[in-house]
């Protein structure tokens, strides 16, 4: 079954564990029958940065909530329209009827539009949030300075990795940067993680 059945309101670290593995597993299915994979690939800095943007003007917002709804629910409300632009436009028709009939297969009572869109928001964010972990563990095991590094992009518009030669302060910068980049993406991937712990 593709959405997993809540077996009582106070869950166990373990089933939350599993519903999330399940459920990344059903997200690579999905962005698979979409054909999105290269897409995302290609637009993962635009797409990212866009994710990053959400999760900066949901942290800070005023009172801590957006209509009522907590900062976990209100990060996939407003994800979800960004996440739909991207089926979209990286997707073809053909993929998409395809993909709904999988999710009606799996799940007939669902809605499969804002099904599939979940999934690959939990996509996205599951391979964003492993690349930034990478990338913090080889700055962490970081060279020296003036030694040229090789940074991944998450600015629309540049390669996707780029090499760079820096100073002292230069380099402790850039490595502020991405431990603050980490710690947002640490905070999407818990968000994400929230729709399994419901």
């Amino acid at each position: 079954m593709l959405v997993p059945e809540p077996t009582s309101l106070n869950r166990t670290p373990d089933s939350v564990v599993q519903c999330i593995a399940e459920t990344q597993q059903y997200a690579e299915k999905a962005v698979k029958i979409l054909q999105l994979g290269d897409f995302i690939r290609d637009n993962r800095g635009a797409i990212c940065c866009q994710l990053e943007q959400i999760d900066k003007r949901i942290t800070e917002a005023s009172g801590g909530t957006t209509l009522g709804l907590n900062r976990d629910a209100d990060f996939i409300a407003q994800s979800l329209p960004l996440i739909n632009g991207v089926i979209n436009v990286g997707s073809s028709r053909r993929n998409m009827d395809a993909a709904i009939a999988w999710v009606k297969t799996q799940s007939p009572d669902a809605d499969p539009i804002p099904l599939l869109s979940s999934l690959a928001l939990i996509y996205i964010v599951a391979e964003a949030w492993k690349d930034m972990n990478q990338e913090a563990q080889k700055s962490a095991a970081s060279k020296p300075a003036g030694t040229p590094i090789t940074m991944i992009s998450q600015k629309p518009g540049e390669p996707s990795s780029k090499e760079l030669v820096m100073s002292s302060a230069a380099r402790d910068s850039q490595l502020a940067t991405l431990q603050q980049r980490k710690g947002r993406w640490d905070d999407i991937y818990r968000r994400i993680h929230w729709l399994c712990d419901q």
